[in-house]
């Protein structure tokens, strides 16, 4: 009996043959777009909350805010939600998302700053 010269299945799953080779490389290439796409979530996120804080603080320049008024509490309450949101980004490790996060933190901070200013003078 001889043997045949096709390849067994053995040879066909071995991690050197293209059939394994393409399959490792698409599931590489999944992980890779899956990653990406969550990078991106992350980026949207971010913005998401940048805008709302960027609109709050607009809100905060251009209304009258007194310490405890309805307008104080609503800006109070509006930053602490967006500093909640924060918490749940996820920067996957990837340093410009950490650093775009912590951007935006800085910036809810600083509006929070003017509303600590606000609490303290009147």
């Amino acid at each position: 009996m001889s043997k045949s010269k096709g390849t067994s299945s053995k040879d066909r799953n071995s991690p050197t043959s293209p059939s394994s080779t393409s399959s490792s490389a698409t599931a590489y290439s999944e992980e890779t777009l899956q990653l990406a796409h969550k990078i991106e979530n992350s980026f949207k996120q971010l913005a998401t909350i940048l805008e709302e804080a960027v609109e709050l603080d607009h809100y905060l320049r251009t209304h009258k805010i007194v310490k405890n008024s309805k307008n104080f509490k609503y800006v109070d309450e509006m930053l602490t939600r967006c500093l909640l949101k924060l918490d749940q980004v996820e920067t996957h490790g990837v340093q410009e998302v950490r650093q775009y996060r912590r951007d935006v933190v800085v910036k809810v901070n600083g509006i929070a700053a003017v509303l600590d200013r606000i609490r303290d003078t009147t």
